[in-house]
Order: structure tokens, then C-alpha cells, then sequence
């Protein structure tokens, strides 16, 4: 190779050389931004991984907790005559809610009535001339809940309610970003029959 006078002849300093280097540079810091993006979505997952299990094991809590409470109401001596359904409602159907999907959280109902639980449910049970057997039973249930104006007290039911207060920190950014709030209130409803008599 022979060198011109006037250029430098160190390989180094090559204009080619230089431009490879600022490529290989370019790619290097390309690939630290991609990284750091990654790991900032990959946080973002275990995060909100870590947040639906907090969740859904308070869920379990106040769960077993409204059961618990309604299974030490069943076991009360209540007597047949104590209302124990006044805040229970009839229903007449469920109705699919936004999503699309059957039996989830935003489904809702049509509410019925006790005149209508009477005639379409208590009165199809027994054929008219069953009725007059029925009723000369002593200690009969069934013909009790046909002359009960309010039908659904006859059942015996008692509810257990629980609530918790869940806690929205594991990620405050994206707690800010999606919930707008620190903590999310859990409920659970559980009914439970009177078992006090029954055994």
C-alpha cells in the first residue's frame, strides 16, 4: 500500500472505520433504550400480577367471613315466625350486564313480587286436591309457605355480610393511572338456610 501524500495512513482514523463505529454506537444505545422499555413493562405485569392476587385473596377473606357469619345465624334458635328475610328481594330474572357474558359482576335483575312467586312457583308445586292432604299434615312446611303473604321468610334464611378495605400499592404510577384511588372496597353477601330444628 502506498501512501499518499497529504492522508493520514492510520487505519484507525478511516472514514470507514468511523462510520462503523457510530453505527455500532447508535445500535448500542438503540438497544439500551429497548431494554429499559422491557423492563419498565415487565414491572408494570409482576406488578399488577402481585395486585390481582392481593386482591382476590381479600376476596377469599371476606368470603369465608360472610359465610362464617351466616353459618352462626343458621344455627340460632330463630324460631319459625322471627323475620329474618326483611331486605331480601324477589327475583324475577337476570339479565346479561355490558360484557356480554352471563354471570358476572355487572349482570342485574328484574325485581318480582310475592303475589307472583306465590302463583308461579308455591302453586305449581302441589295439584289443587294436594293441597287439602297437605294441609290436615300437622307441622307442615309446605302448606305454610302457600298461606305466608310473605313467602320468602318462610324459607329461613339468614345472610352474612363481610367487607375489606384492599390496598392499591404496589405500583403508586399506575395506581394513579388506572384506579384513581387507593384502595378498593371487597364484598361478599353469603345466605344460608336455617339449620336450628332441621337435625
Amino acid at each position: 500500500m502506498t501512501a499518499v501524500p497529504g492522508e493520514d495512513t492510520d487505519m484507525n482514523n478511516s472514514p470507514v472505520l468511523s462510520q462503523k463505529a457510530a453505527t455500532r454506537g447508535s445500535r448500542c444505545g438503540q438497544a439500551l433504550v429497548e431494554l429499559m422499555v422491557g423492563l419498565v413493562v415487565v414491572m408494570i405485569l409482576v406488578a399488577g400480577l402481585l395486585q390481582m392476587s392481593s386482591m382476590t385473596s381479600a376476596h377469599t377473606d371476606v368470603m369465608i367471613e360472610a359465610r362464617e357469619e351466616a353459618a352462626l345465624l343458621a344455627m340460632l334458635d330463630l324460631g319459625p315466625d322471627m323475620d329474618v328475610l326483611s331486605d331480601a328481594d324477589y327475583i324475577r330474572d337476570w339479565h346479561e350486564g355490558g360484557d356480554g357474558r352471563r354471570l358476572s359482576r355487572d349482570d342485574f335483575s328484574d325485581t318480582g313480587d310475592a303475589a307472583a312467586f306465590q302463583g308461579l312457583v308455591v302453586d305449581q308445586t302441589v295439584a289443587d286436591a294436594g293441597w287439602d292432604i297437605l294441609n290436615a299434615a300437622p307441622n307442615n312446611r309446605i302448606s305454610r309457605l302457600r298461606g305466608d303473604p310473605m313467602v320468602v321468610s318462610s324459607f329461613g334464611l339468614v345472610k352474612g355480610r363481610a367487607t375489606e378495605s384492599a390496598r392499591l400499592d404496589m405500583l403508586p404510577a399506575f395506581r394513579h393511572l388506572i384506579y384513581q384511588a387507593d384502595s378498593i372496597d371487597v364484598e361478599a353477601t353469603a345466605w344460608m338456610t336455617l339449620c336450628k330444628g332441621l337435625y
